[in-house]
């Protein structure tokens, strides 16, 4: 997959990609593996359960670790890291439950306007 746009903070300022999962795949995992090639630019992974905070889902997110722009990593993303949110602000207490995974996507939100490009050949559940 080739995820790569242009990123305007006038009115926005983030690009995503989501896919649907049948939800518990992810249920002895621990983390994802990414094998990417990046432009540099701060990724993160997110994650849909059924968590909700007063009617909305809860987004679960974790940094993509940096790699060396343009060349090929493989990179994980350990759920005991994730950070729960809702439209980019924090949520405190909300539990993941990697069974109840929904759907995965990649956003890019990094303040910074133009271009971006991630690559990325395969993900995996991992543990």
């Amino acid at each position: 997959m080739v995820f790569d746009g242009v990123i305007n903070t006038n009115g926005g300022g983030f690009s995503s990609v989501r896919r649907d999962v049948t939800p518990g795949l992810l249920r002895e995992a621990t983390g994802l593996t990414l094998n990417v090639r990046s432009d540099g630019r701060e990724y993160k992974v997110t994650m849909k359960t059924q968590a909700r905070l007063r009617g909305r889902y809860i987004s679960f997110q974790g940094v993509i670790p940096p790699s060396a722009p343009g060349e090929w990593a493989v990179v994980t993303v350990n759920f005991d890291d994730l950070k729960a949110s809702i439209f980019g602000r924090p949520v405190r207490g909300a539990s993941f439950a990697p069974a109840e995974v929904s759907e995965i996507g990649i956003i890019i939100a990094d303040g910074q306007d133009g271009p971006f490009e991630l690559h990325v050949k395969d993900i995996a559940s991992c543990g």
